[in-house]
Formats: structure tokens, C-alpha cells, sequence
């Protein structure tokens, strides 16, 4: 089973898709980088006018950090917006293709008659978990280690209005009293994110022969998620959250960490054990 994880990623790390995702990723880290420099030398302008004419400074712009910067953590940001948008579909590229391509060609039945059904899943989902992860997961850190070249490591303050993390979000104490464990933190979240959203490749590539369907196929369940949550929100008459913003910890928008938390591992839990109700049931002939 190792040999097959083995082969699995290193047919990935070899593809062309493995640049192509890296390429957006870092593309949509590029922009966040450009517009944070901009943004940064306009609040310095703006501190030394101030200065000039004995204004009071911005606590806000005197506090600018690098993490307020970085991609994670920016929710204005066209570059931040874009990735997190897209996030579903970056993570499934990779290796959504790859269930189509494996029944098509026969590979799939030249696999299993070798080392059965049940090691040809666990060998490609932990494959597929792992390169969905680092799809998602390289641009954020790069996008960090990016940033903390050109713009100050600073403290962050609760008394800067420029971030939007309130007190119910995953890890918003720790920001405040050790930020890079909190960036440590996210980007192990935003890896596992990733992996639960490829895995989720699993169900229509059993069954579509379109590579296309399957890699979309965690964007489409992603928004009908989100619009059956806010129906029930609406019913109930309560503040509801989105799915495409939980992986998000700069989100603008309601959420909590126990979301975050809950939803991560329902979606990997759900994901995986219908996939191996279908390899014990034979369904995957």
C-alpha cells in the first residue's frame, strides 16, 4: 500500500495540473503581496502628514503588522478573496481528475485485482488527502513567508481596527499573545481544509467520465451546503454561517470556531465513510 501512496503522489508532483495549481495559488498570493505594500505605504504617508501637522496618529496605522497582511487574515484583499472563493476547486484539481482517468484506462481493475479494494482506497484517498491539503495549503504559507519579507513583524493589538477576528473565532486569544503559533495553526487548518475538500472527488469520480464534473463537484456541494444552512437560518431564525468562509479565518462574516472545528470533521468523517461503504458493497465496479 505505501508503494501505491508513493506512486500516486508521484505521478501528481510530475503532472502538469501540480504547476498549474501552484501557479494560481501563488498568482492569487502575488496579488495579496501587491495590494498589502500599496496599502501599507499609503498608512505610512498618511502617519508622516499627520505628523507634519501635528495630528494624531492612527493607532491602527502605527500598529500595521505582516499578519494583518498575509493572505489568511486579509478579507478586503482581491487576492485573498479570490483563493478563498476558489479554494474548493484548487484543492480538487489535483487529483480529481485522476478517479476518471484510473477507471477509464483500466487502471483501476489492474490495481485492485493486485492489492484489493480495500488498500486501493485507503492508498488513494490518503493520496489524494495529502496532495488536496498542499494545493491548498503551499500558497498560504508562501504567501506568509512572502509578506514577513516586506512588510514589519509586529505585534498585533485588539485596538486595531484593521482585522476582523472577533473573540468566537478559532484562535482569536492566541493572535493576540503568539502570532505565529496562530499562523502555524491556520496553516495546518487551511491543509486539512484542502484534503477534506479532494476527498470529496471520490463520490462523482466513481461515476462520471468527465474529469471536468469531478473536480467541481466540492464547489457545487459546498454552495447547495451554504444555501441549505441559510434556509434553515431563515426557518429557525438564527445567525447562520457559510462553509466557503469557514476555512477562512479573516472572514468577515459569522464564524465561529466551533464550526470550524465541527464542519472539518464532519465533512472528512462523511466523506470517507460513504466511499468505503461503496468499496465494501462492490459498488465500485
Amino acid at each position: 500500500m505505501a508503494s501505491c501512496v508513493r506512486f500516486e503522489l508521484n505521478r501528481w508532483f510530475r503532472s502538469v495540473l501540480f504547476f498549474t495549481v501552484l501557479l494560481i495559488g501563488l498568482a492569487c498570493s502575488a496579488i495579496n503581496l501587491l495590494e498589502s505594500i500599496q496599502r501599507a505605504a499609503e498608512l505610512k504617508q498618511l502617519n508622516l502628514e499627520a505628523v507634519e501637522l501635528g495630528m494624531e496618529i492612527n493607532p491602527s496605522c502605527t500598529g500595521f503588522s505582516l499578519f494583518i497582511s498575509w493572505i489568511a487574515l486579509h478579507p478586503t484583499g482581491s487576492g485573498s478573496m479570490l483563493f478563498y472563493l476558489i479554494l474548493p476547486i484548487l484543492s480538487a484539481i489535483p487529483y480529481g481528475w485522476s478517479y476518471c482517468w484510473d477507471r477509464k484506462t483500466g487502471y483501476y481493475h489492474q490495481v485492485i485485482t493486485r492489492m484489493g479494494r480495500k488498500s486501493y482506497f485507503v492508498a488513494k484517498n490518503l493520496a489524494v488527502f495529502i496532495s488536496g491539503g498542499l494545493a491548498a495549503g503551499l500558497p498560504v504559507l508562501m504567501d506568509l513567508l512572502a509578506c514577513a519579507m516586506f512588510l514589519p513583524d509586529r505585534a498585533v493589538r485588539i485596538s486595531d481596527n484593521l482585522l476582523p477576528i472577533l473573540n468566537y473565532a478559532l484562535g482569536a486569544r492566541l493572535l493576540y499573545t503568539n502570532r505565529w503559533w496562530y499562523a502555524v495553526l491556520w496553516c495546518g487548518l487551511t491543509f486539512l481544509w484542502g484534503g477534506a475538500f479532494s476527498c470529496l472527488c471520490i463520490l462523482p469520480g466513481t461515476r462520471f467520465r468527465l474529469g471536468t464534473l469531478t473536480v467541481l463537484t466540492p464547489f457545487a456541494v459546498v454552495l447547495a451546503a451554504d444555501a441549505l444552512i441559510r434556509s434553515v437560518g431563515e426557518v429557525l431564525e438564527r445567525k447562520t454561517f457559510s462553509i466557503l468562509e469557514l476555512p477562512r479565518p479573516g472572514s468577515t462574516s459569522f464564524s465561529p470556531g466551533w464550526a470550524v472545528v465541527l464542519i472539518l470533521i464532519l465533512l472528512m468523517i462523511l466523506t470517507l465513510a460513504v466511499g468505503y461503504w461503496r468499496m465494501v458493497k462492490h459498488e465500485l465496479e
